[in-house]
């Protein structure tokens, strides 16, 4: 057996009848990897009797995805489509998204297939040991990162300092795979988080700030399947900015 396959864990059947899970995926021209993704959501929340439902969050991708959301909607009335009128970050779509979701827990990964639904009953089981916030690590035991050298180096360096400054209890600071309690999002303000990419790191600080029971879980990050990377160096400079700038709130008391 795979470490990897060592590492699943199955959901206590007593857990899954009655939590209810809302999943977030944010896409802007994803087209060619949304449909995969739910058919495999929708596998998962089957095999291990989870009372799922499907958030897809769309900034007017100009490929269509919309569109094959709502073909997808006609298959599973789990999928729920919220349509935005303009790209304004991967941020800007959490915060529009997040205080939506009715399920009790609240899951939210990348739409481009580099994250493994089989990976969701992790998460779950986290929650369900007394976790309000899961991080889906790639830097821990167990956590694989499958893309370039290059797309490895630089965040790995930027997830040391956030652990190593800012004392955060996690390895993987700016991963996009995570669940949290939604009673625990209730009590977090993040309308004033960055827009961008680094609103990923923002909220996790201010999970961190509430003192918060937070943990983390191995995961198999993947080079994304069809279309373009969405982070770039703009991103990359967004969230060493957003490390100083936590830096200077932790060391100031604010």
């Amino acid at each position: 057996m795979s470490p990897e396959a060592r590492l699943l864990i199955l959901i206590p059947a007593e857990l899954t009848d009655h939590m209810k899970v809302s999943v977030v995926i944010p896409t802007y021209n994803e087209r060619a990897n949304i449909t995969p993704l739910v058919e495999k959501l929708e596998t998962v929340f089957k095999k291990h009797r989870i009372n799922g439902t499907i958030l897809v969050v769309d900034d007017s991708s100009p490929d269509g995805t919309a569109d094959v959301v709502r073909s997808l909607q006609k298959k599973h009335r789990n999928v729920r489509l919220h349509l935005r009128k303009q790209r304004e970050g991967l941020g800007a779509a959490y915060k529009d998204a997040l205080p939506r979701c009715t399920g009790d827990v609240i899951v939210h990964m990348d739409a481009d297939l580099s994250h493994n639904p089989d990976e969701l009953p992790r998460f779950l089981n986290k929650i369900d040991e007394g976790y309000d916030f899961v991080i889906g690590s790639r830097y821990i035991a167990g956590g694989v990162r499958g893309d370039s050298m290059i797309r490895r180096v630089l965040p790995a360096i930027g997830n040391a300092l956030y652990a190593h400054l800012l004392k955060f209890p996690v390895r993987d600071t700016t991963s996009g795979y995570r669940a949290m309690k939604r009673s625990a999002l209730r009590d977090v303000d993040i309308s004033e988080l960055p827009d961008n990419f680094s609103f990923l790191s923002a909220m996790l600080f201010e999970f961190v700030r509430k003192g918060f029971r937070i943990g983390e879980v191995p995961i198999s990050f993947k080079k994304r399947v069809a279309g373009k990377p969405k982070y770039s160096f703009k991103d990359l400079l967004g969230n060493v900015k957003l490390l100083f700038w936590l830096l200077v709130r932790r060391i100031s008391g604010s």
